[in-house]
C-alpha cells in the first residue's frame, strides 16, 4: 500500500521556517531604515520641542502603519529569497529528485502567508488605530503638524452639529472621546455670536470637559473674552457623532468602519474613501497570501545555482510592481474611474493569475537549468 508524505513533513517545515525568517528579516530591515530616516527628519522638525522619549514614542506608534505599508512588499523578497536559498543549497533538487512534487514547497509557502495575512489583520484591527491616535495626540502636543495620512481630511474637518459649528483638528482617540484642536462656533442669523477655541475636546462620560478653552462672545459693539483651563461644556454632540463625520476610515477598527459606513451613506454623505478602506481590510490579507505564494514561485523558476542578488531583484521589482499598482487602484477608486470593489479587487486578481502561472510552470518544467 502506498504511504502518502505527510503535509508538513521535515522538508515542509524547513521551508516554512526559511520564509518565515526570511520574510522577517526584510521587514525588520525596511523597518529600520524608516525609523533611521524618519528619526532624522522628525528630529530636525520639532527643533528642541520635545525631549529623546518623545521622539522614541513617536516612531514606536508610527511602526503599525509602516509595518501595513511594508508587509506585502517584505513578503515578496522574502519568500522569493528564501526560496531561492533553498534551490541554491540543494534541499529542493533532493527533494524534487526523489520524486517529491513542487505543492512539497507551494503548501509550507501557503502556511506561511497565511501566518502573516493573520498577522496583518491584526495588526489593522487591534494595534494601528489606537497607535495612530497616540500619534496624532503626541504630534499636537508637540506642536507638530499633523503626519500625513493622519491628518483629518480637509473636507471633512468641518462638522455641523445641532447647535454648533465645529472644526476639528484631529481625533485623538478612535471612539472620538478626544479631540484636538478644536473650533466652535454658534451663528445665527448670518451672524457669528459665540466662538469657543478648545485645545482638547474631552468626553468624560457623561459630558465634555474642554482644556485651554478660550472662549468669545462677540457683542454688537465689544466682545467678551473668557479663558479656562478646563470647563464642562454642554454640547449636544456624542461622540460616535464625531467619528462617523470627520474620522479619517483608516483609523477605524472594522466593525466601527462598517457602521460609520452605514451611517454616512444613509446622511447622503462622501463615503468612497471609506468603503475603499473596507474593502481593503479584505484583501490586503489575502494579498499577503498571494505575494508569498508568488515570491516562493519565482524563487523556484532563478534556475539551480541562483544568486541572493538575483532572487533580491526578483522580489523587489515585483513588490515595486504591487506598490504601483495598489496606489493606481486606490487613485482610480477615489477618483470614481472604478468602483471601490472592483479597483480593491484588481491587485489580488492580478497576483492571483500570476502566481498561479509561476506554479503551474514550476508544476510543468520544474527549476530552470542553468
Amino acid at each position: 500500500m502506498k504511504r502518502r508524505a505527510p503535509f508538513l513533513g521535515l522538508f515542509g517545515r524547513l521551508v516554512l521556517r526559511d520564509v518565515v525568517v526570511h520574510v522577517g528579516l526584510a521587514l525588520v530591515s525596511g523597518l529600520v531604515l524608516f525609523i533611521a530616516i524618519d528619526t532624522v527628519e522628525t528630529g530636525n522638525v520639532m527643533e528642541g520641542r520635545g525631549s529623546a522619549v518623545d521622539l522614541v514614542l513617536l516612531e514606536v506608534y508610527n511602526l503599525p502603519q509602516v509595518y501595513q505599508q511594508l508587509a506585502v512588499f517584505a513578503a515578496l523578497v522574502g519568500s522569493a529569497t528564501a526560496v531561492g536559498s533553498l534551490v541554491r543549497r540543494g534541499e529542493v533538487l533532493a527533494v524534487f529528485s526523489a520524486g517529491g512534487p513542487p505543492s512539497s514547497v507551494a503548501k509550507p509557502a501557503f502556511l506561511a502567508g497565511l501566518f502573516f495575512a493573520l498577522g496583518y489583520a491584526g495588526v489593522a484591527e487591534w494595534i494601528t488605530p489606537p497607535a495612530r491616535a497616540e500619534l496624532a495626540a503626541t504630534r499636537r502636543r508637540l506642536g507638530l503638524p499633523a503626519a500625513g495620512a493622519d491628518a483629518v481630511h480637509r473636507g471633512q474637518s468641518w462638522f455641523r452639529g445641532r447647535e454648533l459649528f465645529y472644526r476639528i483638528g484631529s481625533l485623538e482617540d478612535q471612539a472620538g472621546r478626544t479631540l484636538g484642536g478644536v473650533l466652535m462656533l454658534r451663528l445665527e442669523g448670518g451672524r457669528l455670536l459665540d466662538r469657543w477655541d478648545v485645545e482638547r475636546l474631552r468626553w468624560d462620560g457623561t459630558g465634555w470637559i474642554a482644556e485651554g478653552c478660550v472662549h468669545r462672545k462677540l457683542q454688537a459693539d465689544a466682545i467678551q473674552t473668557e479663558r479656562h483651563e478646563e470647563r464642562p461644556l454642554a454640547l449636544s454632540e456624542l461622540p460616535e457623532d464625531f467619528v462617523v463625520s470627520v474620522a479619517a476610515p483608516h483609523r477605524l477598527p472594522y466593525r466601527a468602519l462598517r457602521e460609520t459606513l452605514r451611517v454616512r451613506e444613509r446622511l447622503g454623505q462622501p463615503s468612497i474613501e471609506h468603503r475603499v478602506e473596507l474593502w481593503r481590510r479584505h484583501t490586503l490579507p489575502l494579498l499577503n497570501i498571494l505575494a508569498v505564494m508568488l515570491g516562493a514561485g519565482v524563487g523556484l523558476r532563478l534556475g539551480k545555482k541562483p544568486t541572493f542578488a538575483a532572487a533580491l531583484a526578483a522580489g523587489t521589482s515585483l513588490g515595486f510592481f504591487v506598490w504601483l499598482l495598489e496606489e493606481v487602484n486606490v487613485a482610480m477608486a477615489t477618483g470614481a474611474a472604478l468602483s471601490p470593489g472592483a479597483a480593491t479587487h484588481l491587485a489580488p486578481l492580478i497576483l492571483a493569475a500570476l502566481s498561479s502561472l509561476a506554479w503551474w510552470v514550476a508544476q510543468r518544467r520544474g527549476i530552470r537549468g542553468g
